[in-house]
């Protein structure tokens, strides 16, 4: 059970407020009459599980002599091989290799070195200076925007909570 409000607090006996009793009653009865429905549809599709109809396909797949998905790779990797070009990778290694005789770097490097040079300069990465800023709005007593959203998770239904800590139609 989700926690009390402060407008739930105050209603005697204890429990929830109206509004959020009411709330509540109606997202159950959603999540009910969404599970029924899907029961119904599978009851339609008929009594096979994904597995099951996985197994069938692949069954008349091979009656029809057809190959799987993975069968087709493991031929197609052998054609490769035949034709004896070089797969992704190998390129990629060449090509770094290449750059680096060009006297450029790749992408990473350069970020490396850019790093450095802010740093010479005094500047702060974008990381750092969040770290910063989180610090400095806690000081000032803030809180940041993922933490306000963690406080508006707690939501009853489609009641807002308020920062007051009472459900909106309370406040």
């Amino acid at each position: 059970m989700p926690k009390l409000l402060q407008c739930c607090k105050t209603v005697k006996p204890p429990g929830r407020c109206g509004h959020c009793a009411r709330n509540e009653g109606k997202s159950q009865e959603r999540g009910q009459r969404v599970r029924d429905g899907n029961e119904d549809k599978r009851q339609e599709r008929g009594p096979e599980s994904g597995t099951r109809a996985r197994v069938r396909n692949e069954d008349k797949r091979q009656e029809r002599g057809q190959e799987s998905g993975t069968r087709a790779r493991v031929r197609n990797e052998d054609k490769r091989q035949e034709r004896g070009p070089e797969s992704g990778t190998r390129a990629r290694v060449r090509n770094e290799g290449e750059s680096q005789e060009r006297r450029r770097e790749s992408g990473t490097r350069a970020r490396v070195r850019n790093e450095g040079e802010r740093q010479e300069r005094g500047q702060e990465t974008g990381t750092r200076a969040r770290v910063r800023n989180e610090g400095e709005s806690q000081e000032r007593g803030q809180e940041t925007e993922t933490r306000a959203r963690v406080r508006n998770e707690d939501k009853k239904g489609s009641i807002y909570i308020k920062r007051s800590g009472r459900c909106g139609v309370c406040v």
